[in-house]
């Protein structure tokens, strides 16, 4: 199979994190036996990483079209920074989806979208890491031995502890809003271009376009979830449970958000006001037997 045949998995990060990339590229090609392709901008090997001159976005788009998945190194560093959003926007789309997050030193439950609508793993442990690398191999139909998983992901994460030496987590911190994340850089960009004429009005729009942009992606994530849910789906069910234990959503709101998936399917109003109404109880029972968050069991204090 030829290098162009094979799956690939992009890897996004940041630059602070580039050992952690090149520690996880080297653990999929260890895994896979080479049958996979891992891809990481700052990859110094000859065929690896952006070549001096080349156009760098159009490279990093091209490897996230032609992908089978993303991972995306999620760090305290890496949060900060406006990368691993932008990667992983774009790879949702070109990857129907299949973006993990693996996640070091950073409280998963805390982190924003668009990182928080994918299933991440914790990526110093051992037994999580060892599974999802497994599951990986599932969805392109290889099989590596789970004890070689087993040992090559223990020695990934001696690696990935050494690199993080430093670097703390901070429990219960909220990641930023990475929309101001990625306004930032446009902004800081327009300032250098001041000598080309006044472009406030433009930011401001700028900045308008890209909430209203993340505001409608969520809406319509919610909406599926909201309808899955109602199909049946116990993923979808304990989502919802999760956001309401954590105060993102009301019960009120879920009702809502399950009557209105109702009525799209050919319910009549009422019947699907009811149909909510009672899936919402279910789902609130759930979230009581689920463990409160650290940031919300401080609040109640």
């Amino acid at each position: 199979m030829s290098e162009a045949q094979k799956p690939g998995i992009f890897i996004s990060h940041t630059g602070a994190d580039a050992a952690l990339a090149n520690a996880l590229g080297a653990l999929v090609r260890k895994v896979f036996a080479g049958a996979i392709t891992p891809w990481y901008s700052s990859d110094r090997s000859p065929r690896g990483g952006i070549k001096p001159g080349e156009p760098w976005w159009e490279r990093i788009h091209s490897e996230l079209s032609g992908a089978a998945q993303v991972f995306a190194v999620v760090t305290p560093r890496s949060t900060q920074r406006p990368w691993i959003y932008w990667e992983c926007g774009i790879g949702c789309i070109a990857c129907e989806g299949k973006v993990t997050p693996i996640a070091f030193r950073v409280d998963i439950p805390q982190l924003g979208p668009p990182l928080s609508y994918f299933e991440a793993i914790d990526g110093l442990d051992r037994e999580g890491l060892s599974q999802g690398i497994l599951k990986v191999g599932e969805a392109v139909d290889l099989s590596p031995d789970a004890e070689i998983v087993s040992g090559c992901v223990k020695d990934f994460v001696a690696t990935a502890e050494a690199s993080l030496e430093g670097v703390e987590e901070e429990p219960g911190a909220q990641t930023p809003d990475p929309v101001s994340v990625l306004y930032g850089p446009l902004q800081n960009m327009a300032e250098r271009l001041q000598s080309f004429g006044p472009i406030g009005d433009r930011l401001d729009r700028i900045e308008r376009l890209i909430r209203s942009t993340h505001q409608s992606t969520h809406s319509h994530r919610l909406s599926n979830v909201f309808t899955d849910a109602l199909s049946g789906s116990e993923f979808a069910r304990q989502s919802l449970a999760e956001q309401l234990r954590n105060g993102s959503l009301s019960p009120s709101a879920v009702s809502e958000g399950l009557a209105d998936a109702g009525a799209t399917t050919g319910l009549p109003r009422q019947d699907a006001a009811d149909n909510a109404d009672v899936l919402t109880g279910r789902i609130m029972h759930m979230a009581q037997q689920m463990p409160l968050r650290p940031d919300r069991k401080r609040d109640q204090d």
